[in-house]
């Protein structure tokens, strides 16, 4: 049985996925440029752990937390909280937020 995770943490594995993507792709890169043999062994070494987090992760995001990611993408879209399409109604947005809490403290 599958223990179903909250939407929050859906939310921070495919945040996690996205980085690790990110550092498999920069590591793979920098490896091919550098001529330090040290160095491309390290950058050789985080590919491979990069890949095998990647994979990990990549189990764990199945279609039911996928579902749930996309029901509170749409539903913050909706909301006008989210703009993933209008750059500059999201910068808007995130400034109202930002003086919201300057405002708490």
């Amino acid at each position: 049985m599958v223990q179903q995770i909250a939407p929050h943490e859906t939310i921070k594995l495919h945040e996690l996925l996205t980085f690790k993507n990110l550092c498999l792709t920069k590591s793979v890169t920098m490896s091919q440029l550098v001529s330090d043999e040290e160095l491309r062994s390290i950058l050789q070494n985080d590919t491979c752990a990069s890949r095998q987090h990647i994979q990990q992760l990549s189990g764990l995001m199945n279609h039911s937390y996928i579902t749930t990611y996309e029901t509170i993408s749409n539903y913050m879209m909706k909301k006008g909280y989210y703009n993933a399409y209008n750059l500059q109604e999201q910068y808007k947005v995130d400034m109202q937020i930002t003086e919201t809490a300057l405002n708490l403290s």
